[in-house]
């Protein structure tokens, strides 16, 4: 039994890896990304504020469905992840190192 548990967290480990490669919906990435900067935006400068929806202007005209590797995103994700880092949103799925990413 022990060695049939095993087999069965192997493969659900291996499926929510298929998971991480699947392309993200703009929408959602979008609205992601803004509950994120909820975060930091009482902490964040005029400046700070700026450069978020600077970088965050171009994801609006990213294909609908895309990789966290599309260098608009992954630029707004670096941003995020350099400026304000945070264990908790380090260890999201949106944060964490997706390969093919510049993070």
């Amino acid at each position: 039994m022990r060695q049939e548990g095993k087999k069965i967290m192997i493969k659900i480990f291996n499926a929510l890896g298929e998971i991480e490669s699947f392309p993200y919906s703009r929408k959602a990435f979008l609205n992601t990304a803004e509950h994120v900067w909820g975060y930091f935006k009482k902490a964040a400068t005029q400046e700070e504020k700026n450069r978020f929806f600077y970088l965050l202007a171009p994801c609006r005209s990213i294909p609908g469905g895309f990789l966290l590797s599309q260098p608009e995103s992954a630029k707004l994700l670096s941003y995020i992840s350099v400026s304000y880092p945070s264990p908790y949103l380090g260890n999201s799925a949106l944060l964490k190192k997706v390969p093919g990413t510049r993070l």
